[in-house]
């Protein structure tokens, strides 16, 4: 077994800065990935990034960067359709979740199509994305404050909602 060789004939290792997580596209050519890097002093850090890599090429055909992100997770659909990124963010107030969602679907672009799913309560625990598998819909498992309705009588002192919301990718964006 041997590295792969580059577009100049050259068995090298791939190298990104600050990479932290890496997923294979299963019908594509590319590797995802993300990235967390601070400047040259080290000091202040640059917005992460997902990158999208092509294979064997080893060029980058598209990066594109998260705001305020503490912590992105790649979850790919498994006939490698759509990617999934759970965005983990700050905002003034508190930390919040989102789910960026990307159809890897057109093979002969490298443009992918990006939707975005805020999560609007308050978030104990993200338990994760999970896909269907043959299809285009996403479950999001979380544990949320519970939204209690006016005039609505609780009978359980739990103030948590383990719950999962059921999405569907729309097909324009």
């Amino acid at each position: 077994m041997q590295l792969l060789v580059d577009s100049e004939g050259q068995k090298k290792s791939i190298t990104v800065d600050g990479i932290t997580d890496w997923e294979w596209c299963p019908n594509r050519n590319l590797v995802v990935f993300t990235s967390f890097s601070k400047t040259a002093e080290g000091s202040t850090q640059i917005d992460p990034k997902v990158g999208f890599l092509k294979i064997p090429e080893r060029k980058v055909v598209s990066l594109k960067s998260m705001k305020n992100s503490e912590s992105l997770k790649l979850v790919m659909h498994p006939q490698g359709f759509y990617l999934a990124i759970i965005n983990e963010y700050l905002t003034k107030k508190s930390k919040q979740f989102s789910v960026e969602l990307f159809d890897l679907n057109d093979t002969r672009s490298d443009l992918f199509p990006q939707q975005q799913i805020f999560i609007r309560r308050v978030v104990f625990d993200f338990n994760g994305v999970f896909w269907e598998p043959n299809h285009h819909r996403l479950a999001v498992h979380t544990n949320s404050k519970r939204e209690m309705e006016a005039g609505k009588r609780e009978y359980t002192v739990d103030a948590k909602r383990n719950g999962v919301d059921i999405y569907e990718m729309s097909q324009h964006p």
